[in-house]
């Protein structure tokens, strides 16, 4: 053979040879299964890679770098360098980084993520009870409320907390609040809020609704319950209180019902303010006989602080204006 060819054979069959390693990685990478022991690698859209060493999972780089010892029982990628994990068979999951360290505790009995969705349903039980966390794939909580039923179906997130219950269309990158039932005590009452996606998108997210709720509801239980004790001085958001302390324009009435049915935010410099109108009705009473049943819509103006605690500013009832003195009017 001439001597000028064999550099060139050699060089050849050196190219050859890489190309053939280089297919079966990619083959290895594209065939892995991460509960497998067939391939060593699983591919992931980031630098690193699960992969299996004796019937366990770890993480290392596309250079063969070792990131996380093979120690785990489960792993599975759910952000550029977050992962669902589970240490034994018999053990619960958490989240971790790709060195080890712990995001979340290990007590959840599955985390799942929604297909397509940056959205994972972290399941765990106080006894036989269970409970629905929501996470990002950064392992961050889209919200901090423990949900007692989690439920999707076709892009729309079913959740519910005692009797409060809300629908979310879920997109990749948010939550958008379709439907709204919440309820708050009043004594042995309630005030019941029910929005719809119309009103939902014109008001802000289900935590600033609740608190506004809640707020609500204590003025009507200032108003029915126990209306010898004014507000507290510290949910008056404003320094004229005469249009506020009207306890006495209900004396002797018993609440039967009342629910939010609209709210109303009103654009103003500083903190925002919410008109939050409610349907309220009453019996009047005289000696534990009925005088009067009153149907009426109360409008109260709840805003939030510099501390973000949710307090009154005005409060108009139109049944029982007239009975307000001029001066004392909102």
């Amino acid at each position: 053979m001439d001597r000028r060819m064999k550099p060139l054979i050699l060089l050849l069959l050196t190219a050859l040879l890489c190309l053939t390693v280089e297919v079966n990685w990619l083959f290895l990478s594209s065939a892995g299964e991460k509960s497998g022991e067939e391939a060593e690698f699983v591919a992931q859209p980031t630098a690193s890679y699960i992969y299996s060493e004796n019937g366990l999972w770890g993480v290392r780089t596309a250079s063969g770098r070792q990131i996380l010892a093979p120690n785990w029982f489960h792993l599975e990628m759910m952000g550029k360098d977050v992962l669902s994990a589970k240490r034994t068979a018999v053990g619960t999951y958490g989240m971790i980084r790709h060195n080890g360290e712990i995001i979340t505790p290990f007590i959840y009995s599955d985390i799942t993520r929604i297909q397509g969705r940056n959205l994972w349903i972290a399941k765990l039980f106080e006894g036989d009870t269970p409970y629905y966390h929501l996470y990002r794939g950064d392992g961050t909580l889209w919200s901090d409320t423990a949900w007692e039923d989690c439920s999707y179906e076709e892009g729309m997130l079913s959740l519910r907390v005692g009797k409060n219950t809300c629908e979310m269309s879920v997109s990749d990158g948010s939550f958008a609040l379709r439907s709204l039932h919440t309820e708050h005590p009043v004594g042995l009452h309630k005030l019941t809020m029910e929005l719809n996606a119309q009103q939902l998108s014109r008001l802000p997210d289900r935590i600033v609704l609740e608190q506004l709720g809640d707020a609500a509801a204590k003025y009507l239980t200032y108003l029915f319950v126990t209306p010898k004790v004014q507000p507290d001085a510290s949910l008056l958001n404003t320094e004229d209180t005469s249009a506020l302390t009207v306890s006495y324009l209900y004396s002797g009435c018993f609440l039967k019902t009342a629910s939010v049915r609209n709210i109303r935010v009103i654009e103003q410099d500083g903190f925002p303010q919410y008109e939050v109108e409610m349907r309220v009705s009453y019996h009047r009473m005289d000696n534990g006989h009925i005088t009067d049943r009153v149907t009426t819509v109360m409008y109260l103006t709840i805003s939030p602080n510099a501390a973000g605690v949710y307090g009154y500013a005005t409060f108009y009832d139109p049944q029982t204006a007239a009975l307000i003195p001029q001066q004392n009017r909102p």
